[in-house]
């Protein structure tokens, strides 16, 4: 019973990877996806926000309730230790998933 429950609830799915594009830099790789039944766009992803060492980087829109490999060079990240934020939001800016992390 509690399967079926669940089954009918929305997933969301935001994964970070980091990777160095050029000597002295950093980037990162976003993946994002919804996963709403029966499907409901307003509670699709809508937008990622990228937030470093507390203040706002970027926003990312999404397509249809996802983000695919989407490449960022962080500019201005150097050598030292800087906090991620990424908050996953959909159309009415209800908080869908959240990613924290250092790089």
């Amino acid at each position: 019973r509690a399967a079926q429950i669940l089954m009918r609830k929305p997933s969301y799915d935001l994964s970070v990877k980091p990777f160095t594009p050029k000597e002295g830099s950093r980037g990162i790789v976003i993946n994002a996806a919804s996963k709403v039944d029966p499907p409901d766009p307003g509670k699709n992803i809508s937008r990622v926000d990228i937030y470093l060492d507390g203040r706002p980087y970027k926003s990312l829109e999404a397509q249809d309730g996802s983000i695919r490999a989407r490449r960022i060079t962080l500019q201005g990240v150097r050598s030292k230790k800087t906090k991620l934020l990424l908050e996953a939001r959909d159309a009415t800016n209800n908080l869908l998933a959240v990613h924290r992390r250092s790089i």
